[in-house]
């Protein structure tokens, strides 16, 4: 997958469990989210009009992705785990951006 447009329908094994990657459109018209992270239904949906900023989807896609590694492994027991997952997802985000 050589851009973040591609992840539209595919499979991320996050912990053992299968998430699906769904692009929705106007996923903000009932909330102020970019992205959702389904744990009983095992899917990830992210804002597809974020195709057009790469940078604020691949940290909106990693906060997804941490949610469920939160979920799979107990992480979301912490006090302020929105908070957490924001701070890490950003911090992977510049990684993955500093390192390409």
């Amino acid at each position: 997958m050589k851009n973040l447009n591609e992840i539209d329908g595919k499979i991320l094994e996050v912990g053992n469990k299968d998430y699906r990657v769904n692009l929705v459109e106007d996923l903000t018209r009932d909330s102020d989210d970019l992205g959702q992270c389904c744990y009983r239904k095992s899917y990830i949906s992210i804002e597809a009009r974020l195709v057009d900023t790469p940078e604020i989807m691949l940290e909106v896609v990693i906060h997804e992705i941490q949610h469920a590694l939160n979920d799979r492994f107990g992480l979301d027991k912490i006090e302020d785990e929105e908070q957490f997952t924001n701070q890490l997802a950003i911090a992977w985000a510049t990684i993955i951006r500093r390192n390409r």
